[in-house]
């Protein structure tokens, strides 16, 4: 079998495209030829993933080959959130349905995903999540102590995200700190580059924030895995996730995490099983307060988040995938 991955954002940072290599590594692993945005004529199957540019110029040059799309945002999940154009995101929710219906399948990471695109009827579409790879994600007492020794700190409260989204809400942190002095808060993230408007979001920020909110900017995944195992908690006060890679990636290195009860949570996370739920500043302020206070709840979702993340394991991942490319492959072959 020969799939050929089409990503516009392919050596990006963006979550999306973290995912789809992995995918890719994956697949190779098991013996079958990935090619990465080349080559299509000599593919069995293309397997596309948000967003559209460079798959739509593929869906048309190679109509007879069987396209896969992965939807990795919902642009319309994010109601309330202010963004530079108003209506923006229900514009692009539209421009998307429109789209999709060209593809011959559409895999989603969640079911909250899958639900929207089934109440507008597009489909075929299945629930595929992006996953973890828990064989190199995981809790690393070296990681931990070369983090510590680079930056002098520990047992924080870490929170992972880019600082300009409106969605990842960085202004909540900000106001926690406020209100709990006597902890130490680090963010790691930064900011789009060339976009002038950024610039001015991540120095008013940074000049509101108290002294305990310390600021890492960008930093390679070796120092986010030492942070994760160097922090406390993971707080992830968001206002819109698609799946959450940050939350998974947290739970895999058994770092308990506080998040908002968002609709993209429900197929992992469950309040006082494997995670806490906050919806508010007060709600996140007690939930700091009882991880701290009650040491068999911190065990217990440590080591739930663990198993929750070898659950949405990244091979598992690729052996769903795999059974989906057979599947339109041999429907394909039926067809001819």
């Amino acid at each position: 079998m020969t799939v050929g991955m089409i990503n516009a954002f392919a050596q990006s940072a963006y979550g999306q495209s973290t995912a789809m290599l992995r995918l890719f590594r994956h697949l190779s692993a098991n013996n079958i030829s990935v090619f990465l945005n080349t080559r299509f004529a000599d593919c069995d199957l293309l397997h596309s993933h948000s967003p559209f540019y460079l798959s739509l110029y593929a869906l048309r040059r190679y109509a007879d080959t069987p396209h896969i799309f992965t939807l990795h945002t919902d642009p319309a999940a994010f109601p309330g959130i202010p963004l530079p154009v108003p209506g923006v995101s229900q514009l692009s929710w539209e421009y998307v349905l429109s789209v999709l219906p060209q593809y011959d399948y559409i895999t989603v990471p969640t079911s909250y995903l899958a639900q929207r695109l089934r109440v507008a009827d597009i489909g075929p579409v299945s629930v595929i999540p992006s996953g973890v790879d828990t064989h190199s994600v995981y809790y690393d007492p070296t990681a931990r102590e070369r983090f510590i020794a680079q930056f002098g700190l520990s047992d924080f409260i870490l929170t992972v995200g880019r600082l300009d989204d409106p969605r990842k809400n960085i202004r909540s942190i900000v106001a926690l700190a406020r209100q709990l002095p006597a902890h130490t808060f680090v963010v790691i993230g930064d900011i789009r580059a060339g976009y002038p408007p950024s610039y001015w979001y991540k120095h008013t920020l940074m000049q509101q924030a108290p002294d305990n909110v310390y600021w890492l900017g960008y930093q390679p995944f070796d120092i986010v895995r030492g942070a994760y195992a160097a922090a406390y908690c993971v707080v992830h006060p968001s206002y819109a996730e698609t799946e959450g890679l940050t939350v998974l990636e947290a739970m895999a290195c058994e770092t308990p995490v506080i998040v908002r009860p968002l609709p993209a949570y429900h197929d992992f996370l469950a309040h006082g099983s494997n995670a806490l739920f906050a919806n508010s500043l007060t709600e996140f302020h007690t939930a700091i307060s009882q991880l701290t206070s009650d040491t068999p709840l911190y065990r217990r979702l440590a080591h739930a988040g663990r198993q929750t993340a070898e659950q949405r394991d990244s091979r598992r991942v690729a052996q769903q995938h795999i059974a989906l490319y057979d599947q339109l492959l041999n429907i394909s072959d039926t067809t001819i």
